[in-house]
């Protein structure tokens, strides 16, 4: 008698905590956003569109290419930032590409532009790249817009 009494305190022990947290979730969830609305940015105040493209051939080149494409009589220029990196373990570790800091700048004006980069590299195993766009113009705040894609080299 007194373990029936006892597997009931604990099932309605739990069953009040659950459904505390059923209750609690929603508003702590409401906090959260309500926090993040004051620093939401306009997105595609400068851009129309943009795209990525990355690719290792058979022989090992890494080809990445870029382009955007603007608003007329808005947009003016893009910085556009390149870097590969391979995966080794479970982290990230940037391709040497000759360059300070591994990464391309690519400079772009008018309303639209587009660039190609390659590089050779070493080794197989599993690769990104790692892209961020900056469009100016006057729509507005420069849209700054990331891109990653992925590609494992067998």
């Amino acid at each position: 008698m007194k373990t029936i009494k006892s597997m009931r305190k604990i099932t309605f022990f739990m069953l009040t905590i659950l459904l505390l947290s059923w209750v609690i979730s929603p508003f702590s969830v409401y906090a959260v956003a309500s926090d993040k609305e004051s620093e939401v940015m306009p997105l595609a105040n400068n851009v129309l569109v943009t795209n990525e493209y990355f690719v290792i051939s058979s022989d090992g080149v890494a080809t990445i290419r870029v382009e955007y494409t603007g608003y007329a009589n808005i947009t003016r220029s893009a910085t556009v930032t390149v870097k590969i990196q391979k995966k080794v373990l479970f982290w990230w570790s940037d391709v040497d590409n000759g360059l300070e800091d591994n990464t391309w700048v690519i400079y772009m004006s008018g309303v639209s532009g587009t660039c190609t980069k390659t590089l050779a590299l070493e080794d197989k195993g599993s690769y990104r790249a790692v892209i961020e766009y900056t469009i100016t113009g006057s729509g507005g705040a420069d849209d700054v817009l990331p891109a990653t894609l992925y590609y494992d080299y067998e």
